[in-house]
């Protein structure tokens, strides 16, 4: 009879057997101690994107060339530190590029490295900068998920604090504080000097949108501080500019001044437009300000902000521009022109060239209502506080709907946990019962005890591996709202079919779909609504572009077909019938509200290309036409 000692002995092997089996390097994954040049070369290139951030952008264009002799990590390693870079500049669409194109190359990976979670947080701010709120916490929940299986500390606190950023731009305050809070326990705990320059500064924004100025202060200059012992300095540089912002807030006027003077002073080596572009724009509102009145510098520095504002990317920075320019010539009573700015901003606004929250839309409008006074033209100013009225009782219309959602949300919650809880201790039972039976049968079982270890160890390596990979897949190819492909499975498969019909010299069509008024849906019935709208138009693409075609949400309420084999009045005829199928949809029973599309579309040998990028501008192009020629149209 073997000894049981003997036995223990037999199953530690099998175990240490098991681990090295789920080693990295028994797929032939390497350990970042045995990473090549390229990652060496891209911590020398590091140390200088926030000195040198054109430098860097060079070097690592220069190492270009050597990526395909990389591992796929190493490649993918490369586009994280590229896609930052591009964002440390502003240049906010070539890093979402970049995002993209990497986590595509990661699909074919068996489990995702760390990396794919710093990617998915490149792209989510990317989309954020340009205004795609929705889509970039998908991408920062991604990431969250694949670092807090990974158990990486410091992206889960980097992931945290980006999902706290889209929470208090939301307006959802109590969540961005447990989040930011959550992500500063776990920067302390590392003691990361980056990691707290990156939540400390979140922090101050939160507590400069929730009116607590001096604290927003204090979080600033924390940041500053960590960010500087960190050596990233572009980042450092950043608090000036909310610093300079909430001295205004706070009336001291002069230490703003100092502060925006000294962000110039400090963005004179480096390449950031979009601060620059911050710092002129706030000092020409302090110079025009009633306490200054000092017009003619506030005139200069709108001079500076109108050269730079047609370089920045973020969504918001033109409206930005717009309002406070407007503003400004109101204040030095040069009414017309302020008019004019005003409309400029509106009709961008109503076109969807730019995002706008809905208080910034009365802003215009309470600044078109005094500019009416001021001229004596009470009818006009009049007419327009009605509509800053109907606005007001839209927005709390919309809050009202999303807080019964949230309440019906809670209550699900809460009886799922009471469900939970019950099942738990029925567990707890059987579980007591089945150990004591396992006690009274432990000398005649144990060999199973030891076959049944090896083979639960044998499978849950397996479930791991296939659960990371579906993980994976589920970030990089499908939209989680509405179930159809998503920007970077359709840009792939865009790809393969172009490549397949240029060289069987065939047409392929592209269609861009467009949702109309899809914002005043949001703003009306709330986003709940919005979403089901979404993924009404979903159901309807997925029922009528069937195989090889491929449907997919492209971002927002942007909605792509790629339809192989297809000539210009094939799609022409395709876009239509799909045009009428959704004008023939009510979205909401109650009210019988109808919705429609508008819709762009272009062939390969109608434009003589089969290239996507050049296939997409084209249809974009298109779409906007449709657009301004009243909607509910198809352009090609």
């Amino acid at each position: 009879m073997v000894e049981k000692s003997a036995i223990k002995q037999w199953v530690i092997i099998v175990l240490l057997g098991c681990a090295q089996l789920a080693s990295p390097s028994a797929f032939g994954w390497q350990s970042v101690t045995e990473y090549s040049s390229l990652l060496t070369a891209l911590d020398e290139i590091n140390k200088i994107t926030h000195v040198d951030n054109e430098k860097a952008l060079n070097d690592l264009l220069a190492l270009e060339p050597q990526l395909d002799r990389a591992p796929v990590i190493e490649q993918l390693e490369y586009y994280h530190v590229l896609a930052e870079t591009y964002t440390l500049k502003g240049e906010h669409r070539q890093a979402q590029l970049v995002a993209e194109k990497a986590l595509a190359m990661a699909t074919n990976l068996i489990s995702p490295p760390i990396v794919i979670a710093k990617l998915s947080y490149n792209l989510g701010y990317s989309m954020e900068s340009l205004g795609d709120l929705d889509l970039a916490l998908e991408q920062y929940l991604s990431g969250l998920e694949i670092a807090e299986s990974l158990e990486s500390q410091k992206e889960v606190a980097i992931g945290l604090t980006n999902i706290g950023a889209i929470y208090y731009q939301t307006n959802r305050m109590q969540e961005a504080l447990v989040s930011l809070n959550d992500a500063l326990a776990i920067a302390d705990n590392l003691s990361d000097e980056e990691l707290k320059g990156l939540v400390n500064s979140e922090l101050g924004i939160l507590y400069g949108s929730l009116r607590e100025t001096e604290k927003a202060i204090k979080y600033y200059e924390a940041s500053y501080q960590h960010y500087m012992n960190a050596g990233k300095k572009l980042t450092a540089v950043n608090n000036l500019r909310n610093s300079a912002i909430s001295y205004w807030v706070l009336g001291n006027k002069e230490k703003a001044i100092a502060t925006y003077n000294t962000l110039l002073k400090e963005l004179a080596p480096l390449d950031n437009t979009e601060m620059q572009f911050s710092a002129h724009i706030g000092l020409a509102q302090i110079y025009a300000s009633d306490e200054s009145k000092q017009y003619e510098l506030a005139l200069s520095h709108l001079k500076e902000t109108e050269q730079l504002v047609a370089k920045v990317e973020h969504h918001y920075l033109p409206m930005l521009f717009l309002i406070e320019k407007s503003a400004i010539l109101k204040q030095m009573k040069h009414y017309d022109q302020a008019l004019e700015t005003i409309a400029e901003a509106l009709d961008a606004f109503h076109q969807q060239r730019y995002k706008l929250v809905p208080l910034n839309e009365a802003r215009l409008l309470v600044q078109r209502a005094e500019i009416f006074i001021d001229m004596k033209r009470f009818k006009e100013a009049y007419d327009t506080y009605l509509r800053i009225y109907d606005l007001n009782m839209q927005y709390f219309q919309s809050l009202q709907t999303e807080a019964v959602a949230d309440l019906r949300l809670q209550y699900e919650s809460s009886r799922a946990d009471i469900e939970k809880d019950i099942l738990e201790s029925k567990n707890k039972l059987e579980s007591l019962s089945l150990e004591q039976a396992k006690k009274d049968a432990e000398n005649k079982q144990f060999y199973l005890y030891g076959i049944a270890l090896v083979t639960v160890l044998f499978a849950a390596l397996l479930n791991s591996l296939l659960k990371n990979q579906k993980q994976l897949l589920k970030v990089s190819r499908t939209d989680g709202l509405t179930g159809v492909s998503n920007r970077l499975c359709f840009i792939e498969r865009s790809e393969d079919l172009l490549t397949h019909a240029r060289h069987s010299k065939q047409d392929a069509a592209l269609l861009v779909i467009d949702c109309d008024f899809f914002k005043n849906i949001n703003d009306t019935y709330g986003h709940s609504m919005g979403d089901e709208v979404l993924k009404l138009i979903a159901r309807l693409g997925k029922a009528m572009f069937n195989a090889p075609s491929c449907f997919a949400r492209f971002g927002g309420e942007e909605f792509t077909v790629i339809i192989p084999d297809c000539d210009l009045p094939s799609a022409l005829s395709k876009a239509e019938a799909f045009r009428k199928a959704v004008e023939a949809q009510s979205w909401n029973q109650e009210y019988q509200a109808l919705l429609s599309v508008s819709i762009g579309v272009v062939t390969a040998n109608s434009i003589n290309s089969h290239d996507f990028e050049v296939l997409f501008k084209h249809a974009d192009e298109l779409l906007y036409q449709a657009k301004s020629k009243g909607r509910n149209q198809v352009c090609a």
